[in-house]
């Protein structure tokens, strides 16, 4: 029963299907107006492609009056002689030419251009332009992008990460060469928006990580959140914890304990992208070592958070740690959702379909078998 709850209160996480599908048109958009043949842009053959958090399944709604982030690459192929500054400034030129877009955009984001949507949309676009670097990683797809406080070109591999992501998925239960899943790495080319990933279709990694996640943005909320650990250091020490845990609950405590031993120093200040070696995730923690304690107060607190549902063996127990890891409605919907199930489990039985599974499931929830048609809480919409 805990892992229905747990599973059920990460589902309701999840980005609601018309924000998800309205983002992914607003990407389509983007990518056909920067496609447009006759433009200085278009010239660089730009090839469009979703990155971060969409592109890894492990998106989870906003909190508040939070906007959801749909990250988006769009990588050129620039005249060698343009620097950073001039490739970022004719990608952003390119935008302005759109009425909308010139009113959306937001220039102050160090390595993106930002597209800003209505309130009520409650989503943004983040554009990193990039373009193939001018040597290779293992991947053979690191790209450089524009750093505008730097004035110029840094590494990154976003596709890269996104293929050791999907191996570290698989580790332990499955042996996968590293090297030859590498290799598959596609190139450059436009490519359509994933699917949000059903629950089915989930591993253990990526239900911890949006537990993280959202207990990160639950801790920091407000004027914290510039503190909150970044999502990529989170899932970047995670996913390298985390071993191919097939139980939730095992791979949950697991993961937690031994993320922290996954820093690329003794001293835990340097999270490296685990493709490319001159990327840093951790790079402004020198600067801002609040940052650092930031993340290990996070974490302590997270672990404890964990430790409490893991021990907790009655049914107001469950709740009271649930609520703590992800909020008072994903709670309320994990236990609707639970009820709901039970519910269809007496139908049965009074019908004559099944027997004992229905029997034992109001007592081992520690509650009395419930009228059909009532509800812990309240559902989320």
């Amino acid at each position: 029963m805990k892992v229905e709850l747990l599973k059920a209160a990460v589902e309701s996480l999840s980005i609601p299907p018309g924000m998800y599908e309205k983002a992914v048109e607003r990407y389509e958009a983007v990518t056909s107006f920067l496609d447009k043949p006759g433009t200085r842009v278009a010239s660089w053959h730009p090839s469009q492609s979703v990155q971060g958090s969409a592109a890894l399944g492990l998106a989870i709604r906003p909190l508040g009056k939070e906007d959801f982030d749909f990250d988006v690459s769009c990588e050129v192929a620039p005249p060698s002689h343009l620097t950073s500054r001039q490739v970022r400034d004719e990608v952003e030129k390119r935008l302005r030419e759109d009425a909308n877009y010139s009113r959306m955009l937001n220039t102050e984001k160090l390595r993106c251009l930002r597209l800003d949507y209505s309130e009520a949309e409650r989503f943004h676009l983040d554009i990193v332009v990039a373009r193939i670097a001018r040597w290779q990683s293992q991947t053979g797809s690191a790209v450089q992008i524009p750093d505008k406080a730097l004035e110029q070109w840094v590494g990154s591999d976003p596709r890269g990460y996104i293929a050791w992501f999907k191996l570290r998925q698989m580790v332990i239960r499955r042996a996968v060469n590293e090297m030859a899943a590498f290799s598959n790495v596609k190139k450059a080319e436009a490519a359509p928006a994933p699917e949000q990933p059903k629950a089915n279709e989930k591993v253990p990694l990526q239900w911890v990580i949006q537990l993280m996640k959202r207990h990160r943005d639950l801790m920091f909320e407000g004027n914290q959140s510039h503190d909150a650990p970044i999502s990529v250091i989170i899932t970047t020490l995670a996913a390298k914890a985390y071993q191919g845990e097939e139980d939730i609950i095992e791979a949950l405590k697991n993961v937690t304990a031994r993320m922290v031993d996954q820093f690329d120093d003794a001293a835990k200040t340097v999270v490296m992208n685990p493709v490319l070696g001159s990327e840093n995730f951790a790079d402004k923690w020198p600067k801002k070592p609040h940052r650092r304690i930031a993340f290990f107060n996070w974490h302590t607190r997270f672990a404890q958070d964990v430790q409490s549902l893991l021990t907790a063996d009655k049914i107001v127990g469950i709740g009271k740690a649930l609520e703590t890891l992800v909020g008072a409605n994903p709670k309320s919907a994990a236990f609707s959702k639970q009820a709901q199930f039970i519910n269809k489990l007496q139908g049965a039985q009074s019908l004559g379909v099944i027997g004992s599974a229905a029997t034992l499931a109001p007592t081992y929830l520690g509650a009395k078998p419930m009228p059909a048609h009532t509800n812990f809480g309240r559902e989320v919409t």
